[in-house]
């Protein structure tokens, strides 16, 4: 029996699509300007605009708030240039195993210290990683990711490159 290897398309550097999970209510203000007044400090990676590759955890997303916070959930779409986030200041974790200290560092400082992080909100625009579950035993979801924007310039790339909302 012969194997037959699949043919993938050649790399173009296309566009990355990354989805967030919100209410249908804040679905307006994101698409005008995104306010980081309106973000939680104590997240993985301190206070930013949260997103993810992963349809099915951006719609888990909206559907915890959504319970959590008694609205209609919804999914905002962004399609946004690979170039224009290389000209990002990025931070990129790719593992969150037991033995990735500068991963749980990062993340429990975070979400210790909140807003009295001050190197995240300063030094980086984006920072790219696992989702952690638990920092104290060093838990990550599995097959996870998010994509956090901490800076304006972070932010104007997402608000050109939306392109849908779905609510449900």
């Amino acid at each position: 029996m012969k194997l037959v290897k699949a043919e993938l398309p050649p790399w173009r550097n296309q566009d990355l699509t990354l989805f967030h999970g919100t209410l249908a209510s804040h679905v307006g203000s994101i698409e005008t300007k995104i306010d980081p007044g309106k973000m939680n400090p104590d997240a993985d990676f301190g206070k930013g605009f949260y997103t993810t590759t992963n349809w099915i955890q951006a719609r888990r997303w909206a559907e915890l708030v959504s319970g959590r916070e008694n609205g209609k959930p919804a999914v905002i779409e962004f399609l946004v240039r690979r170039d224009d986030l290389a000209k990002l200041d990025t931070l990129a974790f790719v593992l969150a195993n037991r033995h990735s200290n500068d991963y749980w560092n990062l993340v429990e400082s975070c979400r210790a210290y909140g807003e009295s992080n001050r190197s995240l909100n300063r030094w980086y625009d984006l920072v790219v990683g696992p989702v952690c579950i638990r920092y104290q035993s060093k838990r990550a979801k599995r097959n996870y990711d998010q994509f956090s924007f901490h800076s304006e310039k972070g932010y104007k790339i997402l608000n050109q490159g939306v392109v849908n909302t779905y609510e449900w």
